[in-house]
């Protein structure tokens, strides 16, 4: 049972590893990344952090969707 826990958290960090990479080539991208990193802990939804950023929230989740293959909320659920 442990192994299997393990080997889950350890797809999970590889994962979002090669979500990182792929965001890199986005300045959109790679700044949502970096406030969903920043603030996962807290209660943020992609309405205001898409306002923060100056895009509209189905802008924003679009093309997070385009570069990493994941919604915002598919992300946040995969931080967590």
């Amino acid at each position: 049972v442990n192994q299997a826990r393990v080997k889950l958290l350890e797809d999970k960090v590889l994962d979002i590893s090669h979500v990182e990479k792929l965001a890199d080539s986005d300045k959109y991208t790679r700044e949502l990344l970096a406030i969903i990193s920043a603030n996962y802990h807290k209660k943020i939804n992609l309405y205001e952090v898409s306002s923060q950023m100056g895009v509209s929230s189905s802008w924003l989740n679009g093309k997070l969707k385009a570069v990493t293959g994941y919604t915002f909320n598919s992300y946040l659920k995969m931080k967590n």
